[in-house]
């Protein structure tokens, strides 16, 4: 029995300390911004339609299955739509809130799961030959493990944003397709 009690503190005083220097950092690490500018070698109208097509987003959102309307139309400012991810069978719920857009040139929106919020803005500029897809991305996290997680993991969020708008640029300069959801 006396050899149990060390161990106990001794596990007990590592899982503190590790606890502590895995949790505490994050608590001064509330959000983190992407910018990032890509080129567009396609017209305004191709890539606004490409980016608002949900048959497309397979292409470009990681674990994309589905969407699903909440309230209003499903591209429209102020409509919400679930954007429903599959990760290892696990299914996740997106929220997604459109507050703004600009035909063929402005995206502004927002998505919220889990104690993450994604705010987003995304833009056409230019007049082809010069186009240009700007994108601004704000990750806000709420709660101990969030910000955490947040903290250690700034480099692969910020790598995963920009891989999925390069796959988006990508997708945008192979022509896109029709979107049967725009009128």
């Amino acid at each position: 029995m006396k050899v149990v009690k060390p161990a106990l503190i001794v596990f007990f005083s590592l899982l503190t300390v590790f606890l502590l220097l895995f949790l505490i950092p994050g608590q001064f690490t509330a959000n983190l911004e992407f910018s990032k500018t890509y080129g567009i070698e396609q017209p305004a109208q191709v890539a606004f339609r490409t980016l608002l097509n949900p048959l497309q987003f397979p292409a470009w959102i990681p674990y994309y299955k589905g969407i699903q309307p909440i309230s209003g139309d499903l591209i429209t400012p102020g409509s919400m739509n679930h954007i429903i991810l599959d990760r290892s069978g696990k299914e996740i719920r997106v929220l997604q809130t459109i507050s703004s857009m600009e035909n063929n040139r402005l995206l502004s929106a927002s998505y919220e799961w889990s104690g993450w919020i994604i705010t987003n803005t995304l833009r056409i500029e230019g007049e082809n030959p010069e186009v240009f897809m700007r994108v601004y991305a704000e990750v806000a996290a709420s709660g101990i493990l969030c910000r955490s997680m947040l903290f250690w993991g700034k480099k692969r969020i910020i790598n995963d944003l920009d891989s999925m708008f390069s796959r988006l640029a990508a997708l945008i300069n192979r022509g896109g397709a029709a979107n049967p959801f725009l009128r």
